[in-house]
């Protein structure tokens, strides 16, 4: 889930109610795989997302691997989601 809100403090009460409502729904909340404080860039699934320029950059051999993977899913077809994933 992303976040955004210009003012740091907003953003870290906004976070805080975002957690309690998803621990109290019973949700398993990975807090170190949580970021409290703002930050103007974020690494998620290999890609950047650069909220100051509002890019999303994928380093050249992921982008070549997801392309190579459309190629051959119009190919083929269809293809099995162990195949996808990778």
């Amino acid at each position: 889930m992303l976040l955004l809100h210009q003012e740091s403090q907003m953003l870290q009460k906004i976070f805080a109610e975002v957690v309690a409502s998803l621990e109290k729904l019973g949700s398993l909340v990975m807090k170190e795989k949580c970021s409290p404080v703002p930050g103007q860039s974020l690494i998620f699934l290999e890609a950047t997302l650069d909220s100051t320029t509002m890019t999303l950059s994928i380093p050249q051999p992921k982008l070549t691997s997801m392309v190579h993977t459309c190629h051959h899913l119009l190919a083929h077809g269809s293809d099995s989601l162990r195949t996808l994933s990778m």
